[in-house]
């Protein structure tokens, strides 16, 4: 599993929500973060910068894997 998957799970299951809420917070479907969940896709670097405000872990970090220090 990617860091980025699992920030987005950690962060969707801390704030007790669903992958529907998330999707109309970022603005894509709930199929996309289903996706990007089970690393099925990447997200483009718009959504990549939108994921970051909601995890609050850099966009950097997700990309690299948490492992760039900023």
């Amino acid at each position: 599993m990617s860091y980025l998957s699992t920030q987005l799970i950690k962060t969707r299951s801390k704030r007790n929500m669903t992958q529907e809420q998330v999707a109309y917070v970022i603005g894509v479907s709930h199929c996309t973060i289903s996706a990007w969940e089970r690393d099925k896709g990447e997200p483009a670097s718009h959504y990549l910068s939108l994921i970051a405000k909601f995890t609050g872990v850099s966009a950097i970090e997700l990309r690299k894997g948490g492992r760039h220090a900023i």
